[in-house]
């Protein structure tokens, strides 16, 4: 977890050096599951891959899928996982591509303990027009 947050407060250097070298910012977001998994080397001696596959590669992969740039989303169980350290800005249902219910996942805002590690507090922005409804109007084709 605490690599995770690392490489989230590292992005702001990363866009730094980008804009000053005239390439575009980036963001990434990371995905987080806490599981048993099959790992190993794969091949035979002239190539073998290491591989990781599994249920809880899959999930890890499907919550990534629902994050935006600068987040991390955990599932329950690397929620369980970490305790009561980590600071968790908010709960999320998401529906992954390819899974059949909604999942429970939270975003982290850092990690306490002998870590330390905090991303900076969300920035809200009001909704422009106050609470004047706005009509619209829905199509799927």
């Amino acid at each position: 977890m605490a690599c995770a947050i690392e490489m989230q407060r590292t992005m702001a250097g990363v866009n730094r050096h980008c804009r000053q070298t005239g390439l575009p910012e980036t963001a990434m977001g990371i995905g987080i599951n806490t599981g048993e998994v099959v790992v190993g080397n794969i091949g035979r001696r002239q190539r073998t891959k290491y591989g990781v596959g599994g249920l809880n590669v899959n999930l890890a992969s499907r919550i990534e899928s629902c994050t935006t740039g600068g987040q991390i989303l955990i599932s329950v169980t690397t929620l369980e996982a970490c305790g009561p350290t980590l600071r968790i800005d908010s709960p999320a249902e998401v529906m992954p591509k390819g899974v059949g219910q909604p999942i429970l996942t939270y975003e982290v805002g850092g990690i306490g303990g002998e870590y330390g590690l905090y991303l900076p507090p969300k920035q809200y922005l009001p909704l422009a027009g106050g609470s004047k409804p706005h009509p619209a109007q829905f199509s799927a084709t």
